[in-house]
């Protein structure tokens, strides 16, 4: 299924001063996210929203599911087929979430993290990267890649979007929960709580769904 996204737009010339993500803005973005209809809305608003006040060139924001990482929105894009442009997205933000950390391309100290996959978009892109993964209850659920021309991202600005990726997390994955059907919700519930009766002395206990 392909992301829904926005005609292209090209992006504004550099400001003298690079907007921050701060308690304002991140209640702003939470709005956006919150007042629209359903998952799909919820998650082009966020993106967009993102893009406008980090003055980024693209934002994606990625969603893991069983059959692996699914691109769910990018802030914008042009009418021809995204199919490779999901793969590079995808296979970064699993970079990302299989690493447990934010990564950034360039990175400052290329014997750190690995960011194959970072390199491969940033080439595609012509850009600067940044992916942070999405964390709720413990798990990661999905992750954001910001994008843009003119600089590369500095570890203030990736420690503001960590902070805010917290709320942002607890956000989409609430949207995404009461979209389930009830049947998937019991599903989750007992996946999450099964590891932890098993380990429990004595007798198995029902554990309410």
């Amino acid at each position: 299924m392909s992301p829904q996204v926005q005609p292209f737009v090209r992006p504004p010339p550099p400001l003298a001063a690079r907007s921050s993500l701060d308690s304002e803005a991140v209640l702003r973005a939470l709005a956006a996210t919150l007042e629209q209809a359903d998952c799909a809305a919820a998650s082009v608003a966020l993106v967009q929203d993102l893009a406008q006040q980090l003055d980024c060139t693209l934002v994606g924001l990625g969603w893991r599911t069983p059959a692996g990482m699914r691109l769910l929105a990018l802030s914008q894009g042009d009418a021809a087929p995204h199919a490779d442009l999901d793969r590079l997205f995808c296979a970064a933000q699993d970079e990302a979430c299989d690493q447990h950390r934010s990564l950034r391309h360039p990175a400052t100290d290329p014997s750190l993290p690995i960011v194959h996959a970072h390199a491969a978009l940033a080439r595609r892109l012509a850009c600067a990267l940044c992916t942070l993964p999405l964390a709720h209850n413990g798990q990661i659920v999905g992750a954001l890649t910001l994008a843009r021309h003119d600089a590369p991202f500095a570890a203030d600005e990736i420690t503001q979007l960590e902070t805010a990726c917290v709320l942002l997390a607890s956000a989409l994955a609430l949207r995404h929960e009461l979209e389930r059907a009830p049947w998937q919700r019991s599903l989750s519930r007992l996946r999450t709580a099964l590891p932890a009766a098993l380990r429990r002395p004595g007798p198995l206990r029902r554990t309410a769904l």
